[in-house]
């Protein structure tokens, strides 16, 4: 979820990530120690503020984040093909307000970034 909190918002701080993802800030210290390692996540001195760094997301994170996603998609691919398709049209148009939703937020985040 950081990598697509990243991707989505862009460069943000500690302080903003742990926020975001709901943890604590000594737990986000150590997941993005892991992901610096992996090459995923790129750190960088806060301009002005040399006591605060931002973390973005590099071209293998990205590249993490969409093998993650085709994953993801497979799993819930095969999920789905458990449930009748009655049911799958109706859990689709149930839905449908609340992607609408979502989208509109995501769109107005990216926009004021």
């Amino acid at each position: 979820m950081i990598l697509k909190d990243l991707d989505l918002f862009g460069a943000c701080t500690h302080r903003t990530l742990a926020n975001i993802e709901q943890i604590r800030a000594p737990t986000l210290t150590v997941l993005i120690q892991q992901m610096d390692k992996k090459g995923w996540v790129k750190r960088s001195a806060f301009q002005g503020d040399a006591r605060v760094s931002l973390v973005c997301i590099t071209a293998k994170g990205r590249k993490e984040l969409k093998r993650a996603g085709r994953l993801l998609k497979l799993r819930m691919d095969e999920e789905l093909q458990l449930v009748p398709e009655r049911v799958q049209r109706e859990l689709e148009r149930s839905l449908a307000p609340v992607i609408s939703a979502f989208m509109g937020v995501i769109s107005a985040r990216r926009a004021a970034t």
